[in-house]
C-alpha cells in the first residue's frame, strides 16, 4: 500500500527547512536587503516667505506696463505730488512728478529700475482706489465718493488715517497700512468728531496781508514750513490750511511755484526760499 501525501505537511515545510539549514535563508535574505540601495534622501524645499514673494513680484514689474504706471501715479499723488490723471500713461506730467520724487528721495533722476519702484512701494499696492475709499469710509474718514478716482479728499482721508494710527507721516504705502485698512479691529476707527478739523493756527487770510514784511525778517536758514506756506499763499498759491508739517497741498503749491519760476525742484531749497523773499543769512 503506497503512503498517501498528507496536505498538512505543506504547512510544516518552512519549519523543516529552517531546522535543516539553520536559518541560511534568513541570513541570505538579510544580505540581499543589505545590498538594496537606500532610498535617496529628499532635499526639503524651503517655504517661500512673504519677503521673497514680494521681491519676485517687484522684479517682474516694468515701466512698460500700464498697470505699474497707474500704481506709480496713485502713489505719487498719495505722497503729495501731481502726476496728472491716473490713466497708466507715462506722460510728461507723470514723468515730472516722478523726477521730483526721485530728487527729494535721493534716487538717480530718470531711474527706471526696482530702486524707484521699491521706494514708492508699488509692489505693496494691491488695493484699488475704490477699495481704499470704501475702507476709509468704513473707518469713519471722509474720502469723498467711492468713484475709483484718486483726489484731494481721498488723499487727505488716507493721510489722516495713517497719521492717526502711527503708520507713517507721508503717503508711502506699507504692509502695515494695508493690514490696518483691511482690519476689523475697532482701534482703527476714527475717534474724532466729524466736524473736528486739524488745528491750522488761524485762518489763511490772517497771514496774507502782513506777509511781505514778515518774510523779509526771516533768513533762509530760519525759514520753517509754516513760513514758506504763508509766502506761497501771498503769491497766490493755494498751500492748504496753515500747518507746521508738509501737507500734500503744501507740496503741490511748492512744486507748482518751482515749475512756474523755473527753480530747482527738491523741497525747500535755497533758491526757492530766496525767490519767495526770505533774506540771506
Amino acid at each position: 500500500m503506497k503512503p498517501q501525501f498528507q496536505p498538512y505537511l505543506l504547512y510544516l515545510l518552512p519549519f523543516i527547512c529552517l531546522l535543516l539549514f539553520g536559518g541560511v535563508g534568513c541570513k541570505s535574505s538579510k544580505k540581499v536587503e543589505g545590498l538594496k540601495k537606500p532610498p535617496s534622501a529628499e532635499i526639503p524645499v524651503p517655504l517661500e516667505t512673504e519677503e521673497i514673494r514680494l521681491e519676485k513680484k517687484l522684479a517682474a514689474m516694468s515701466f512698460a506696463d500700464s498697470t505699474v504706471i497707474k500704481k506709480i501715479q496713485i502713489l505719487l499723488f498719495l505722497n503729495g505730488y501731481k502726476p496728472g490723471k491716473t490713466d497708466g500713461t507715462l506722460k510728461p506730467q507723470t514723468e515730472e512728478a516722478l523726477l521730483n520724487y526721485q530728487t527729494e528721495h535721493q534716487i538717480p533722476p530718470g531711474d527706471r529700475s526696482v530702486l524707484t519702484l521699491r521706494s514708492l512701494g508699488v509692489h505693496l499696492l494691491d488695493l484699488e482706489v475704490q477699495d481704499i475709499q470704501q475702507l476709509l469710509e468704513q473707518k469713519g474718514y471722509d474720502p469723498g465718493p467711492a468713484d475709483n478716482i484718486i483726489g484731494p479728499m481721498t488723499r487727505t482721508a488716507y493721510l489722516e488715517f495713517i497719521n492717526d494710527n502711527g503708520l507713517g507721516a507721508n503717503g508711502i504705502i506699507s504692509k502695515e497700512i494695508t493690514a490696518a485698512l483691511l482690519s476689523n479691529d475697532p482701534k482703527y476707527i476714527n475717534q474724532r468728531p466729524p466736524d473736528e478739523m486739524p488745528a491750522t493756527g488761524g485762518d489763511a487770510a490772517d497771514y496774507i496781508a502782513p506777509v511781505t514784511t514778515f518774510i523779509t525778517q526771516i533768513t533762509i536758514s530760519q525759514a520753517k514750513v509754516i513760513d514758506v506756506q504763508r509766502a506761497l499763499m501771498a503769491k497766490g498759491y493755494d498751500a492748504g490750511p496753515i500747518s507746521p508739517v508738509q501737507t500734500p497741498q503744501f507740496k503741490d503749491a511748492l512744486f507748482r511755484y518751482q515749475v512756474d519760476k523755473q527753480l530747482p525742484m527738491g523741497g525747500m531749497n535755497e533758491e526757492t526760499l530766496r525767490s519767495l523773499g526770505f533774506k540771506e543769512d
